[in-house]
């Protein structure tokens, strides 16, 4: 039977703080985080709520500040990432959101070259991993194996674009629909006056960029696209701000 299941983090704030007046990162704030799992039925009853990860005090060994997670078989991947170590921790986890095993893969320019604003795809060559370099300023995609370990890196890149934070896909008939933000390069790096915007990569059974369109205007600040197919048509959610406020913008592809 198809559920939901949505993964997200638990902060429990130290004492005495506000953490509403303070600026980001939150965990910096925080006595304890907790990665959670929470299983919902398709008509929105929530069957489960459960931690994968419980009360976690050691933030140079666990944080949970960005994840990812994609279902192969009956098992949940989750991914969590922090640059307080320069490392991912891959997560085997059961539909009760029992922890079953836990891979870790050191961040490199060969391997995964970011720890946040990644996502994981389970095709039939097996497990991909998308992330982003900054060096190179572009989107990359890596082959995940059971040794813990993560190989034959491809980046893409497009002229003149900052490409980062891959955070949706969708996979069918052996095409990845890959979305990301980009902004253009050379206006600097402030995010309000050079802000992102949503764009969608279309790539083949071998991994090679066959399309790449952008699919809405400036978002607000790193637009998070998230993408999905319902019935005949595929659509590419993002954050942007509408009077001052970050709105979700939904855009349909057929």
């Amino acid at each position: 039977m198809t559920k939901v299941f949505v993964i997200y983090q638990s902060l429990k704030w130290k004492s005495g703080v506000a953490p509403t007046q303070a600026t980001g990162p939150m965990e910096d704030y925080a006595e304890s985080q907790s990665l959670m799992l929470a299983r919902f039925a398709l008509d929105g009853t929530e069957e489960l709520r459960v931690p994968i990860v419980a009360n976690a005090t050691n933030f140079e060994e666990d944080n949970f500040p960005d994840h990812c997670n994609v279902v192969v078989g009956s098992t949940l991947l989750v991914s969590t990432g922090t640059s307080r170590n320069q490392k991912l921790k891959i997560r085997s986890v059961n539909t009760d959101g029992k922890l079953l095993e836990t891979h870790e893969i050191a961040m490199s320019e060969t391997t995964v070259p970011s720890v946040i604003g990644n996502s994981m795809a389970s095709v039939s060559s097996g497990l991909l991993f998308f992330g982003a370099s900054l060096s190179k300023k572009a989107v990359t995609v890596s082959k995940i194996d059971s040794a813990d370990a993560a190989s034959d890196l491809i980046s893409f890149g497009t002229a003149d674009l900052e490409e980062n934070f891959p955070v949706g896909n969708y996979a069918e008939r052996g095409y990845i629909f890959l979305a990301y933000i980009g902004r253009p390069e050379g206006f600097g790096q402030d995010i309000m006056a050079n802000p992102f915007s949503p764009y969608l990569r279309v790539l083949n059974a071998n991994r090679e960029s066959i399309a790449n369109l952008k699919v809405g205007d400036a978002g607000f600040m790193h637009v998070h696209p998230t993408v999905a197919k319902v019935k005949d048509s595929l659509f590419v959610a993002y954050s942007k701000s509408v009077g001052g406020n970050p709105q979700s913008q939904v855009v349909e592809w057929k």
